[in-house]
């Protein structure tokens, strides 16, 4: 941008001097056509105007007004006097432009060179009586213009603080690596013979370089993905043990019976994983009272049926019990669909497991448990 804006400049003091200079020392072709100054004004005021609109418009067709100035004229003044307006600095302006839609600084710096041609233009038609031959424009003013635009921060022929300070930063750092990598080298042995070195590829450089890169992010993304993926199962794991709260440690407290004639009141009402949750609870305190286990509340339901497996006698409760865990944690704390096909099977599995046990090598255990956890 600051090359761009230095060049506007520079065009900006070319056209003005094409635009002023006597029609004596610019040769003019004869094919030239001659307009007046006034006709000239109205030119770069419908520039000036489309060019005002364009700064405020999504669409920005620059090239046209461009095109529309690049046309060499003979400018003719009311008492007779001409000048010459080239151009030059619209074809190279309209051939430096990025694209068919341009961008708002480009319409802004187009813009600023029109107004200055209209103030130009307006000076060699009504010249002033204190200067010689006319308001023409001197060296000073191009001077005094672009003080002007580097005062108000248009254009910049010096870095900033902070890019100055950034470029110091790099040229120390640059001199220290040189400064290392040679005293590094004085410490090698030199060779007998003025041997070059081999001629590498900087292409081949950059493929091992990138490729390098790319496999140390590979790594690092890899061991990020495992530790992530290691905490999301720990947290699901410690859903799936959490302890049976507000209303679920409430059943506990309840006859095995009652939470099973419970259980049939909400499968009657049709809600299928309330009345699977009733009968699940109720199996667990039903497999307490008649002594499989005696449930206690700091461990968890699979924990318990791995302690079967201990028990000869106990060893084949343990893949029953197992696949209605599996499905009870499905329905309660996976949010599972449970239908009234499944509230049947699970009811008549649960009957199957109550049927199954051994009553007579069965003692009861008092007391019942005040809690569990799934």
């Amino acid at each position: 941008m600051r090359k761009r804006s230095l060049l506007c400049l520079s065009l900006v003091v070319l056209g003005s001097g094409t635009l002023h200079a006597p029609l004596s020392s610019l040769a003019a072709p004869a094919t030239t056509p001659t307009v007046s100054a006034a006709a000239y004004r109205d030119q770069l005021q419908r520039a000036d105007a489309a060019l005002s609109r364009m700064e405020h418009s999504g669409r920005r067709p620059l090239s046209g007004v461009l095109q529309g100035l690049a046309k060499t004229q003979v400018v003719q003044r009311t008492d007779g006097a001409r000048m010459t307006a080239g151009a030059d600095e619209w074809k190279r302006r309209a051939s430096d432009l990025s694209g068919g839609n341009s961008t708002r600084d480009e319409v802004r710096q187009a813009h600023q060179v029109v107004q200055l041609h209209l103030r130009a233009l307006d000076e060699w038609r009504n010249p002033r009586v204190d200067q010689p031959g006319g308001g023409y424009y001197q060296n000073q003013d191009a001077q005094s213009i672009m003080r002007q635009l580097e005062n108000t921060g248009q254009i910049r022929t010096v870095p900033t603080r902070a890019q100055q300070i950034a470029a110091d930063v790099m040229k120390a750092i640059s001199n220290f690596f040189k400064k290392l990598f040679g005293w590094i080298n004085s410490l090698l042995p030199t060779p007998a013979a003025n041997v070059s070195a081999p001629h590498i590829d900087p292409h081949l450089i950059w493929i091992l370089f990138i490729t390098t890169l790319l496999a140390l992010l590979s790594v690092i993304g890899y061991f990020a993905w495992r530790a992530l993926r290691g905490r999301y199962r720990r947290v699901e794991a410690r859903r799936e043990v959490r302890f049976l709260e507000g209303d679920d440690a409430e059943l506990l407290g309840l006859p095995p019976d009652e939470l099973k004639e419970r259980a049939r009141q909400w499968a009657r009402e049709g809600n299928f994983p309330e009345a699977l949750r009733h009968l699940y609870i109720s199996l667990l305190l039903r497999l307490d009272a008649r002594g499989v286990w005696h449930y206690d509340t700091r461990r968890t339901n699979w924990e318990h049926i791995t302690g079967l497996r201990q028990n000869a006698s106990r060893s084949a409760l343990v893949q029953p019990l197992s696949d209605l865990t599996r499905r009870f944690d499905r329905v309660r704390y996976g949010n599972a669909l449970c239908t009234g096909d499944d509230w049947t099977r699970f009811a008549h599995d649960v009957e199957s497991v109550e049927n199954n046990l051994d009553e007579s090598n069965t003692v009861t255990m008092p007391g019942t448990p005040a809690g569990a956890r799934s």
